[in-house]
């Protein structure tokens, strides 16, 4: 028999509950000129204000007054958890668009050099960018600046068509008008920007000595930008804009951070639908571009390469510069193009005709002084080790030239005596149509590739299958690589007010029943006897 004493559990220390925690949150209610009213509410930590004014640019203290938004201010967010999120319900006279003219930030405390820290995501699908306000000088318009970084910027887009009521058009008041999205490096992962539309504008010349002015966006990111991705891009394709900082129509921009040296790279651009007066650039590289529509005055540079481009109503007045190429896919052809390469470019996948188009690889190019300097190169001579490792085009070649290491003569002709080929150039194409270059192209009129190397082939061609419009999932939130998740559905309600209410899922549901059906690949065995049993049971 143990003679062990009983420990006493009369005194045993009990674990104290925590208080109960509380989720921060401020919110404001307003009401748009049309008539759409809207929320706006910031859950986390820190606050924001809005300023309202009319359309004349009084001031409106009362929120329940019809006025437009001037600015959002936030301050104190956490990086990592706090979320600004919007949601419009569209009047009976209303558009179901809130316009504003700026939004700002200030950081909240953290223990780095800068002392600030950013804001996690701004989801406010509903809510444009456009000129609420007179601006503080003439030529400049809204903007929204973040310096201390946010990880989701997700809102409607930007319009520089938008005019508020009384107000002189930006296209019609003579001067080069500027939005700008500036983001500065988030705390982690890098920035995401999600848009609806971007819309530019320009003014022609009021007389034949006089010059065109360009209503642009920018959008300048500091270090890595995740995804860019947008619907649409339009511009005003009767006023030209140029490839460099001020020529006008919508700018993706990455650059380096300075005070982290963090440099600037792009993981995806991605937009649905047609892209217009589009211009992106970065001093590094991009990983995958994409534009599921028609290309319309295009500009891509990218002095650190370019892995995949993908476009799904083919190249048309585009040029890219860029040190390499893995792949190019257009599932229809090539058309008043300029893609130059530093060195090499692995498959390029032509659907249709190619026409008017100089695809150069092996170029002496010093991208990273364009990027510096935002001037085109004066003098561009050719560099060994260039290649087209593989090229098929399922059409006809017209007055186009694909050379690999090849400086042509000074009249710029490819193919006479006067070229400098230089030893490791190679090029592989096969061409599913005929060949037909004019004098001022090519020496001879049959004859497109210019290397070392050419291993020509004739023979059916298959195009590429890169993906378009309408698109599976229609209405599901934004997702993608370092997207923050949790973000409201693409179809946020908008119903007119004294209406019958129809929920996010519900809108969900109903486009995907009126979209086409996506294409699948055959059954495998497996679920080929699934059915089988299915059937089986069912009768």
């Amino acid at each position: 028999m143990s003679m062990r004493r009983e420990r006493s559990r009369a005194v045993r220390p009990l674990a104290e509950d925590l208080e109960t925690r509380r989720l921060l949150s401020a919110t404001f209610r307003g009401t748009d000129l049309d008539g759409d009213t809207y929320t706006l509410r910031l859950a986390g930590t820190g606050d924001f204000r809005v300023t309202l004014v009319t359309a004349s640019g009084t001031a409106v203290t009362d929120p329940t007054q019809p006025a437009l938004i001037d600015t959002i201010a936030i301050a104190g967010a956490n990086p990592t958890t706090s979320r600004l999120i919007g949601k419009v319900t569209r009047g009976p006279s209303g558009d179901g668009k809130v316009f504003f003219d700026q939004i700002t930030e200030q950081g909240g405390r953290a223990e780095g050099p800068s002392g600030t820290l950013g804001i996690h995501a701004i989801d406010i699908p509903n809510f444009w960018l456009g000129a609420t306000t007179s601006g503080p000088a003439p030529g400049t318009a809204g903007s929204i600046t973040i310096p201390d970084g946010v990880n989701t910027l997700r809102f409607g887009g930007v319009d520089t068509t938008f005019t508020r009521p009384g107000a002189t058009p930006l296209n019609q008041n003579n001067a080069n008008d500027a939005f700008t999205v500036n983001l500065g490096l988030p705390y982690t992962q890098g920035t995401s920007i999600i848009i609806n539309k971007s819309v530019t504008s320009g003014q022609a010349a009021a007389s034949s000595t006089g010059q065109a002015t360009q209503d642009s966006v920018n959008f300048n990111v500091a270090g890595r930008l995740n995804v860019f991705q947008a619907d649409t891009i339009e511009g005003n394709t009767s006023v030209p804009i140029t490839e460099f900082q001020g020529g006008g129509g919508t700018r993706v921009i990455s650059n380096t951070d300075t005070p982290t040296g963090v440099t600037g790279q792009i993981g995806f651009i991605r937009v649905g639908g047609n892209a217009t007066n589009f211009v992106t650039q970065t001093n590094d590289k991009i990983s995958n571009f994409y534009v599921g529509g028609e290309t319309n005055t295009l500009f891509v540079l990218s002095p650190g390469g370019t892995r995949n481009l993908y476009f799904g109503k083919g190249l048309d007045t585009a040029t890219i510069r860029t040190h390499y190429i893995m792949s190019l896919n257009a599932n229809r052809g090539a058309l008043n193009s300029d893609i130059t390469v530093d060195r090499n470019v692995g498959t390029v996948i032509f659907g249709g005709d190619v026409s008017n188009v100089n695809f150069l690889a092996g170029v002496q190019q010093n991208l990273g002084a364009i990027f510096s300097n935002q001037t085109a190169p004066t003098n561009t001579l050719a560099q060994d080790g260039g290649s087209i490792q593989q090229l098929l085009i399922a059409g006809n070649v017209i007055d186009s030239v694909f050379a690999a290491s090849v400086e042509p003569s000074p009249d710029n002709v490819y193919g006479t005596d006067q070229d400098l080929v230089l030893p490791h150039g190679i090029i592989r194409a096969k061409v599913e149509g005929s060949i037909s270059n004019s004098d001022t192209v090519t020496a001879e009129p049959n004859r497109a590739f210019f290397a070392h190397q050419v291993d020509q082939f004739g023979g059916p061609v298959v195009p590429p299958n890169v993906p378009e419009a309408p698109f599976p999932n229609p209405g599901a939130p934004p997702s993608g690589s370092r997207v923050v998740p949790g973000l409201q559905p693409t179809s946020t309600p908008v119903t007119r007010a004294g209406g019958a209410a129809t929920s996010a899922s519900a809108q969900v549901r109903a486009a995907r029943a009126t979209t086409a059906a996506v294409p699948k690949g055959p059954a495998s065995a497996k679920a080929k006897a699934q059915n089988r049993a299915k059937t089986h049971k069912s009768s």
